[in-house]
């Protein structure tokens, strides 16, 4: 039998406390977000947006902004929520 193993590495809280600090007025980061995604598509990098979800399951994110998305070329794909319990 297998099982997985998740091994740290990334240390995302440090990430999203940098993010936190960048984001002066949350509505005008839509605009750079997608020109950045963009250019990151461009460049030839294989993009994935990953789509939230609530925790009951239904769609939580701005069906704009993966409309966008997908008009880039970017894949768009759910974030299913997983928890492990020991």
């Amino acid at each position: 039998m297998l099982e997985p193993e998740f091994l740290g590495g990334t240390d995302i809280n440090s990430a999203l406390a940098y993010c936190a600090k960048q984001i002066g007025n949350p509505a005008k980061t839509h605009r750079p977000m997608m020109a950045r995604g963009a250019a990151i598509k461009q460049s030839g990098v294989n993009l994935i947006v990953l789509l939230a979800l609530s925790d009951s399951g239904h769609a939580a994110y701005e069906a704009k902004h993966a409309e966008e998305s997908q008009a880039l070329d970017v894949r768009c794909a759910p974030v299913l929520r997983i928890s492990f319990r020991r």
